[in-house]
């Protein structure tokens, strides 16, 4: 049961070779494995156990089902809704793209997705230890720089702008990163933006913004994420 599916690691920008061949059924399979996998993780850490729960059993093989409440679907399918300024008759309007796209085939999800798969088999496990795949045809040259650009996509949309410690407090918000000792959250300076404008949000701000329409949330968690180069820094 998962939100997106194989269609969506079929084109150049999160291409998986041979999972839509007739023969390729090993590759399709693993693909699914961490769909379901890391969807799982990622709402979890979105919406916490309770509304992760109540969420998922309106998923099915197809997706999310038709009569799963329209909060739901928000989610799944974008909303546009208005926020107001404390203190201010100022109205803007945001715009939440939701979690897949099937006319372009892009989604939050697969982007993670995409990296998990490779990050695990960019070599294989075998009996005397770990082998890297040579190629067939031409030559290997690093993934780094797909992998890096779909990382950073995945960041952005799901927690971009999202502050946990401080809500807009001085009208900017940043994204939360891991520190480089790896003991805790820090702050991203490198995408600051003015908190109160027109603009497209990522899930956790969608989420913060629209408490009222999710009873069952709990405080979503960063992933304690770190924008990444092509050369993993």
């Amino acid at each position: 049961m998962s939100i997106i599916n194989k269609k969506y690691f079929q084109y150049s920008d999160r291409e998986i070779p041979n999972i839509t061949g007739r023969t390729e059924e090993r590759v399709f399979n693993e693909v699914q494995y961490f769909i379901d996998k890391k969807e799982k993780e990622l709402f979890k850490k979105a919406f916490g156990i309770k509304m992760y729960k109540d969420f998922v059993q309106y998923v099915d093989d197809s997706g999310l089902k038709a009569n799963a409440p329209q909060n739901y679907k928000d989610i799944v399918n974008g909303k546009e809704y208005q926020i107001n300024k404390p203190n201010t008759s100022d109205t803007y309007t945001r715009y939440w793209e939701g979690l897949k796209d099937e006319e372009l085939w892009d989604s939050l999800i697969a982007d993670y997705v995409h990296v998990e798969y490779w990050r695990f088999n960019v070599q294989k496990t075998v009996l005397n230890g770990e082998n890297k795949n040579s190629a067939k045809v031409g030559n290997n040259v690093s993934m780094s720089m797909k992998l890096s650009e779909a990382w950073n996509r995945f960041v952005f949309k799901y927690q971009g702008g999202y502050n946990r410690n401080n809500y807009y407090g001085n009208c900017n918000s940043y994204r939360i990163i891991k520190n480089r000792l790896g003991n805790g959250c820090g702050v991203d300076f490198y995408y600051p933006y003015n908190y109160y404008q027109d603009a497209e949000v990522s899930l956790l701000v969608f989420l913060n913004e629209n408490k009222e329409s999710y009873p069952l949330l709990e405080e979503p968690k960063c992933f304690n994420l770190e924008t990444k180069n092509e050369f993993g820094i």
